[in-house]
């Protein structure tokens, strides 16, 4: 809708970008008050948003990427340009969880106390973030039929692939989606005794959301599995796997279980 902001002389200020750097700062502030609660020190915990951030921007670029690997090849320098769009959200969290165990480890800190530090900044920074989609026009829903719909401008890909017809603000969705599980996971953080069954929660809440969110995603079919008589899309696939992980590791986690 308005992939551009603003224009800081001939420099373009887009929207996904600012979104991005607006939940990363906004994580960072409010995650120094949350790991100071832990007996986390502030400069570790802003040296790991640092490492999240590095991680999960390549993470979630190389999960984008590798479905079209054969029209990046053609143009390998484009493979860089994560300001025009093209992030894939569950790519940036599997690498940013890799990223934080080792950084983890290397610290001589807990995982799964950091990690529950960082769920509700995760799920707020996809509320966020899905904003900037929206603007962007990326990561477009499919066409709304009798329901509540959206025509995006014909400058964006959500208006190209759709040129005046409504189509979901799948974007808007998971924005919702992602305030909501924030939300979830700060009222129920109290009730669940000891570290490392906040994260695992997220996992669960998340995959859930992302597998149904895609039902009303736009997709290349290069995107889309088949498992037998079942079609789904790559990242349903993986939402699957990363629900099953979290249920796996909240009950693991859970007092006088296996540690």
């Amino acid at each position: 809708m308005f992939p551009t902001i603003f224009h800081i002389g001939p420099l373009p200020i887009r929207a996904y970008g600012v979104t991005i750097a607006l939940s990363f700062t906004l994580g960072i502030f409010y995650g120094i008050r949350r790991a100071a609660a832990k007996g986390i020190d502030a400069t570790v915990f802003t040296d790991l948003c640092v490492t999240i951030l590095i991680a999960s921007v390549v993470g979630a670029r190389i999960a984008y990427v590798l479905p079209f690997l054969d029209e990046y090849a053609a143009r390998p320098l484009e493979i860089f340009m994560v300001w025009e769009g093209g992030l894939t959200l569950y790519g940036g969290i599997l690498a940013a969880i890799a990223a934080s165990y080792i950084f983890a480890r290397r610290k001589k800190i807990s995982f799964p106390r950091v990690s529950d530090v960082c769920a509700p900044l995760v799920a707020l920074g996809i509320g966020i973030t899905r904003i900037g989609c929206f603007l962007n026009g990326c990561c477009y829903g499919i066409p709304s039929g009798d329901a509540p719909g959206i025509v995006f401008p014909p400058g964006c890909a959500a208006g190209a692939a759709y040129p005046g017809t409504p189509i979901h603000p799948a974007q808007l969705y998971d924005s919702a989606a992602g305030f909501a599980v924030f939300g979830i996971l700060l009222l129920v953080e109290k009730r669940l005794r000891g570290d490392g069954r906040l994260f695992p929660l997220f996992l669960v809440l998340y995959g859930v959301n992302r597998y149904f969110q895609d039902m009303i995603r736009t997709y290349d079919p290069r995107a889309v599995v088949s498992l037998g008589p079942i079609t789904a899309t790559a990242p349903q696939v993986v939402s699957l796997l990363i629900v099953a992980g979290g249920l796996f590791f909240f009950f693991q986690r859970r007092p006088g279980g296996a540690k």
